[in-house]
């Protein structure tokens, strides 16, 4: 299945605040599914920021599930990017549209 690299922007910090006990229960819930397969934020940003590896079936699913996240439906995500990720080198190897040692590797 792909695999979909997610980063937010969260410049709000009062209502990262109100929302946070929500979005990490939908985190807990994601993991929990295998959708969400690592994530966290990125320590010491200001605007808070944070990234997610997403292994759902097509870009319109990861579209659909971030949408459900409540800092998203609560209009808290002042920036996301969301693109396929092939993961040629490291832990998620296996995964790659290329899997094994890469070509160019030698």
């Amino acid at each position: 299945m792909p695999l979909f690299l997610v980063t937010y922007t969260h410049p709000d910090e009062s209502g990262w605040n109100r929302h946070l006990q929500a979005h990490v229960r939908w985190v807990t819930m994601g993991v929990e599914r295998g959708i969400i397969r690592e994530g966290g934020p990125l320590p010491d940003q200001r605007p808070r920021e944070a990234m997610m590896l997403l292994d759902l079936p097509s870009l319109h699913a990861a579209r659909e599930f971030l949408e459900t996240d409540p800092l998203q439906e609560a209009e808290l995500v002042a920036g996301m990017t969301l693109r396929r990720w092939d993961p040629m080198f490291g832990l998620f190897n296996a995964e790659s549209s290329r899997p094994g040692p890469h070509p160019l590797a030698g």
